[in-house]
């Protein structure tokens, strides 16, 4: 088999030992050593080849090079996530669009182990510090719509958790996991892929299933040119979009946040840029949420009434409740006709028809 032709350097030599021969006349010192030759372009960096540890290294580079009065811009956060790397999630079925699986989402921050009812912070964290504290900085200098002309303690947004997505689809839902807003932010070069929020859902307990939402009830967010504060806990999703890839950044406090051990809050905010927020605080953000988006309609409330104590039966037009105390009532009689009417107490309507033993 014949080797293929070599292109001859212009004197007839291979380009290898062309190189070999100006290596070998490059100036050396007199020890021998080559010595380095003075260019004007910046020293080349390095990174790791490996998935996120690039992302690290991309992060770490970007907060080093800003100066005192320079902020993040989403072109450093875009190039940050795309050279992390993301990993398929099978968890969030509750999102995934139909006929998917999985989506491509990552938690980044202080999560929470159910199974030992704790608190931790996020193995991807504790590995790659430089992106969470990116992350962090850039809502803290990028404040939401919602939030602005606030001074004090809602200056900035309240979270201990970052949901890291890429070309996320989400599929109408409510999160389960959150305490108090979100605020979210999309960031790519894409058409569409804005957020439909239903601000006056009340919930599962009146609306079940979120398909049976009236679409007109639905308010539109557009998050992919600032930051917005939403409801996390009532119905949304993603509307179509087309174009390049799509990233979203979730921000959010999780439950069970002060499960956090004490030695892991030390230097939370000097590591990873987090900051645990007093309950008060999602109270009062929770509230400012209602009045930028509007507030579900109000669901009447049972009264609440004393422990041993038993609800007087309600009294209706044209009965009498015997002062017997049974619950036995005789209509009042008319013309040519009696009626017996049987009528329940209110409370016997809502107490269980059984009573519950000493539990062992």
């Amino acid at each position: 088999m014949a080797r293929p032709k070599v292109d001859l350097g212009a004197d007839g030599r291979k380009p290898r030992m062309a190189r070999k021969r100006a290596s070998r006349a490059a100036p050396r010192d007199a020890d021998g050593k080559k010595k380095a030759v003075p260019t004007d372009k910046p020293p080349r960096v390095r990174l790791p080849r490996s998935g996120s540890l690039s992302a690290d290294a991309v992060a770490l580079t970007i907060l080093d090079g800003l100066g005192v009065d320079q902020r993040l811009t989403d072109e450093d956060v875009i190039s940050v996530l795309d050279a992390w790397k993301f990993s398929p999630n099978y968890r969030r079925v509750n999102v995934c669009p139909e006929g998917e699986k999985s989506v491509q989402s990552d938690m980044l921050g202080i999560v929470r182990i159910r199974m030992y009812a704790k608190a931790v912070v996020a193995a991807s964290t504790r590995a790659f510090p430089a992106v969470t504290r990116l992350l962090c900085r850039y809502i803290r200098e990028q404040q939401p719509v919602e939030l602005s002309g606030q001074t004090g303690s809602l200056k900035n947004f309240p979270f201990t958790t970052i949901c890291v997505n890429k070309g996320y689809k989400a599929k109408r839902h409510r999160d389960v996991n959150n305490i108090g807003p979100c605020a979210c932010r999309a960031l790519g070069d894409f058409t569409g892929g804005s957020l439909l929020h239903w601000p006056r859902d009340a919930g599962p307990r009146v609306v079940k299933d979120v398909k049976d939402l009236d679409l007109a009830d639905a308010v539109t967010i557009d998050h992919t040119k600032k930051f917005h504060v939403f409801h996390g806990m009532r119905a949304h999703e993603v509307t179509p979009y087309s174009g390049g890839t799509r990233y979203s950044l979730v921000y959010f406090t999780a439950t069970g946040y002060t499960w956090l051990e004490d030695h892991l809050k030390v230097d939370l905010y000097d590591k990873y840029g987090l900051e645990l927020p007093p309950p008060e605080l999602l109270e009062e953000l929770g509230t400012l949420a209602d009045n930028a988006w509007g507030a579900p309609a109000p669901t009447a409330k049972r009264p609440k009434r004393k422990s041993g104590t038993r609800a007087a039966a309600p009294k209706s037009a044209n009965v009498e409740t015997p002062k017997s105390g049974n619950a036995e009532g005789v209509a009042k009689s008319t013309p040519g006709e009696h009626a017996a009417i049987r009528v329940r107490p209110w409370s016997a309507l809502h107490s269980p028809p059984f009573t519950l033993g000493p539990l062992h």
